[in-house]
């Protein structure tokens, strides 16, 4: 999104035009007459940001702000630079907005789980069914390594782990922790 100098929304891109339409009902919340349709001409005071009021971002000078805006059930991270041209003299203000939501979501997830890890509760699994691409893979990377660690805990209280002698004897040798964990997690010394 971009702002000429007086504050007047000139252009916004398509990725910005879907973010807004998605998270409208949220950020009506802060902006209660906002319209996700009617950006184009409009002044920054109706869009819901903390910068229409920073005389410091948005008029003479300034440089790069980065700021946190909640809105209903979303985070976002607003980024809010100064065009200026070749003279430095400001022109308008670039605006970057990014819903952090998930990523947020997920970040407490993986906290949490580590968190009951660290205190000894390996029952706790991240749930995989909101989250897909990078979060999705991640998450299940964290129950994996969950699931290995609590499945050589359970096999070294039965007596199925094998010692470190065993282990240097056997060097060049597969030893596996048990048939379980080997036909799960392909675990080799």
């Amino acid at each position: 999104m971009v702002a000429d100098e007086r504050g007047q929304v000139i252009y916004v891109n398509g990725s910005m035009e879907r973010l807004f339409v998605e998270a409208a009902a949220d950020l009506r919340e802060v902006k209660p007459r906002f319209d996700p349709g009617q950006l184009l001409g409009r002044d920054l005071d109706g869009i819901p940001t903390d910068i229409a009021d920073n005389t410091e971002v948005v008029g003479d000078g300034g440089s790069a702000r980065t700021s946190t805006i909640e809105a209903g059930a979303r985070t976002f991270r607003v980024i809010v630079d100064p065009v200026l041209d070749a003279s430095g003299t400001r022109l308008g203000t670039a605006i970057e907005w990014t819903d952090r939501t998930a990523e947020i979501r997920v970040e407490n997830e993986v906290d949490a789980i580590v968190d009951a890890a660290s205190q000894d509760n390996l029952r706790e699994r991240i749930d995989l069914a909101d989250k897909q691409g990078f979060f999705r893979r991640l998450s299940e990377g964290v129950n994996r390594l969950i699931d290995v660690v609590d499945t050589s805990f359970a096999d070294s209280a039965e007596g199925n782990f094998p010692t470190l002698a065993a282990v240097r004897k056997n060097r060049g040798i597969a030893a596996r922790i048990s048939t379980h964990a080997a036909a799960r997690h392909d675990i080799a010394y």
